[in-house]
């Protein structure tokens, strides 16, 4: 079974609107699932009607009314909303990785500069010298 972290202040949203639902909907929520909810949520969160929900609790909430209601009609629109969504997400995905259109896009092209870097070398003495005058500072260092 693949588990994540379910954010506490999204269970804390999925507790108020359990808690104000009609009695109907609410019994048919087992109780373990009700008291998991309050165990694992975080008490201190002051849900706000006039904010929008956590996109966790919306996606609670659709697996809760899944799996525990029995309106057959939303539990199909879901699926196809869920489905449709998976499609446009596939797509956007195939969009942005697609391996024909990854080597033609030029958006990364390497500009050359046309002049020429002029490197100079040291003569052979001259690196002789400052091998000897790095030598004379190492030995003024350990003194």
């Amino acid at each position: 079974m693949i588990t994540k972290e379910i954010n506490k202040d999204a269970l804390a949203e999925v507790y108020y609107i359990i808690s104000n639902m009609e009695d109907t909907y609410t019994y048919k929520i087992p109780s373990c699932v009700k008291e998991n909810i309050v165990k694992y949520m975080n008490k201190d969160y002051k849900y706000d009607e006039n904010e929008e929900l956590l996109p966790e609790t919306k996606a609670l909430l659709a697996v809760i009314i899944e799996k525990y209601f029995e309106n057959i009609d939303f539990n199909n629109k879901l699926k196809e909303y869920i489905k449709y969504y998976n499609i446009k997400d596939n797509e956007i995905k195939e969009r942005k990785y697609n391996i024909n259109e990854m080597f033609t896009n030029n958006k990364n092209t390497i500009t050359t500069d046309s002049s020429l870097i002029v490197i100079t070398e040291d003569k052979w003495y001259e690196k002789f010298l400052k091998f000897v005058k790095n030598i004379f500072k190492k030995s003024k260092i350990n003194y």
